[in-house]
C-alpha cells in the first residue's frame, strides 16, 4: 500500500504537469508578444528619427530666415526699413492730396520713351486679344445651332431618290459636322443642300462645287490660324512678358526711387540739429539711387522700342495672310469660271424654251 505521502506526491504530479505545460505556452505567447511590441517600438523610433531629420532639412531655410529676421530686428534694419516706408507713404499721400511742395520732374527724353513703350505695349495687348480670341477661328455657338438644325431638317426631308451625291442624308465628314471655321459651316450647308437635287440639275451641281470650294478655303483658314499662332502670337507674347515687362518694372523702380528722393528732400528742409549729417547722407544716397534707376529704365525702354522683332512678327503675319487669301482666291476663281459657264448654258436653254411673244 502506498503511503499518504506517496499518494499526495503522485496527486501533485498529476495536477502540476498539465498546468506546467499550459503555463509554458502562455509564457511563450507573452514572450512573442513582447518581442513584437519591442520590434514595433524600434521601427516607430526609426521612423520618427527619419521624420525628424526630414523636417530639420526642410525647415532649416525657414529657421535661418527667422533667425536672420531676429538678428535684423536686433541691429535695427527692420526699424530703418519701416521708417523709410512710412516716410515714402507720407510723401505719396501729400502728392495725392496736392500738398507736396516739390516733386522731382522726370527728364524729357525719359518721358518720351515712356510714351513709346506704352504705345508698343498697347499694340501687343490689342493684337493678341484679337488674334488669340476663339471668335477669330471658331464658329459662333448661334451659327453652330443653326447648322445643326439645318442638317437635321435636311436629313429628315431627304427622300431616297432625291439625290445621289455622297453628301445625302447627312453623310458629312467630322470637320463639316462640327465646323471650326465659317467656311466649313458654309461648305456643310451647301453640300447637304446639293443632296436635295438630282445629279443633272445645274443648281445642285453648282451648290456642290461651291461647298467643295468653301471646304478648301476652310482648310486654308485653319492653316492660317496655325501659322499666326506660331509665327506671330508666340513671339508677341514672349516680347510682352519679356522685354516690355522688364521695362515696366524698371519704370516702377524709377517711381519708387523718385518718391523716396522727394521724401528725403522734405525731411532735409527742416532737419533736427543732431540729424543734419544723417539726413544729408540719406538724401545723397537717394539721389544716386534715383539717377541709377533712371539710367537703367532708359536702357530697358530703348531695348524695347529699338527691338526689330515686332517688325519681323508683323511681316510673318502679312505673309500668312497672303498665303491664305491666295488659296482662297484660287478656289473662288476656279469656281467662278465653272459657275459662269453653267449659268450661260442654263440661261440659253431657258430663253430658247420661252414661248414666242
Amino acid at each position: 500500500m502506498q503511503s499518504v505521502k506517496q499518494r499526495l506526491t503522485n496527486d501533485v504530479k498529476v495536477r502540476v504537469n498539465p498546468l506546467s505545460s499550459f503555463s509554458c505556452k502562455i509564457c511563450c505567447k507573452r514572450a512573442c508578444s513582447t518581442r513584437v511590441k519591442l520590434f514595433q517600438s524600434i521601427v516607430k523610433a526609426v521612423k520618427m528619427d527619419n521624420a525628424f531629420n526630414w523636417m530639420q532639412k526642410t525647415f532649416k531655410p525657414l529657421t535661418d530666415q527667422v533667425n536672420e529676421g531676429i538678428k535684423d530686428m536686433r541691429t535695427g534694419k527692420i526699424g530703418e526699413q519701416m521708417n523709410r516706408n512710412f516716410t515714402d507713404f507720407k510723401q505719396l499721400a501729400a502728392e495725392k492730396m496736392g500738398t507736396a511742395e516739390d516733386i522731382t520732374e522726370l527728364p524729357g527724353d525719359y518721358v518720351a520713351l515712356e510714351r513709346r513703350v506704352d504705345a508698343l505695349r498697347a499694340v501687343h495687348q490689342n493684337l493678341l486679344k484679337l488674334l488669340r480670341s476663339p471668335q477669330s477661328t471658331l464658329v459662333p455657338q448661334g451659327l453652330q445651332d443653326t447648322m445643326t438644325e439645318f442638317t437635321r431638317t435636311l436629313t429628315q426631308g431627304t427622300s431616297p431618290g432625291s439625290g445621289s451625291t455622297a453628301y445625302s442624308q447627312g453623310a458629312l465628314p467630322e470637320h463639316l459636322l462640327r465646323p471650326q471655321v465659317f467656311s466649313h459651316a458654309l461648305a456643310a450647308a451647301s453640300l447637304q443642300s446639293s443632296a436635295q437635287f438630282n445629279d443633272q440639275e445645274p443648281f445642285g451641281v453648282a451648290l456642290k462645287k461651291y461647298g467643295e470650294s468653301q471646304e478648301a478655303i476652310g482648310f486654308a483658314k485653319l492653316g492660317f490660324d496655325k501659322d499666326v499662332e506660331k509665327s506671330f502670337n508666340v513671339p508677341f507674347v514672349a516680347t510682352l512678358h519679356g522685354r516690355i515687362a522688364a521695362a515696366m518694372k524698371a519704370r516702377k523702380d524709377v517711381q519708387t526711387a523718385r518718391l523716396h528722393l522727394d521724401a528725403c528732400r522734405a525731411k532735409f528742409r527742416t532737419p533736427r540739429q543732431d540729424q543734419q549729417d544723417t539726413i544729408r547722407a540719406e538724401f545723397e544716397q537717394a539721389e544716386d539711387a534715383f539717377v541709377a534707376a533712371i539710367e537703367n529704365a532708359q536702357t530697358q525702354m530703348k531695348l524695347c522700342v529699338e527691338n526689330p522683332e515686332p517688325l519681323k512678327n508683323l511681316h510673318d503675319l502679312v505673309q500668312a495672310e497672303i498665303r491664305y487669301f491666295q488659296e482662297s482666291l484660287k478656289a473662288m476663281q476656279n469656281l467662278a469660271a465653272e459657275v459662269d459657264e453653267m449659268y450661260v448654258t442654263q440661261d440659253a436653254l431657258y430663253r430658247s424654251s420661252e414661248p414666242a411673244a
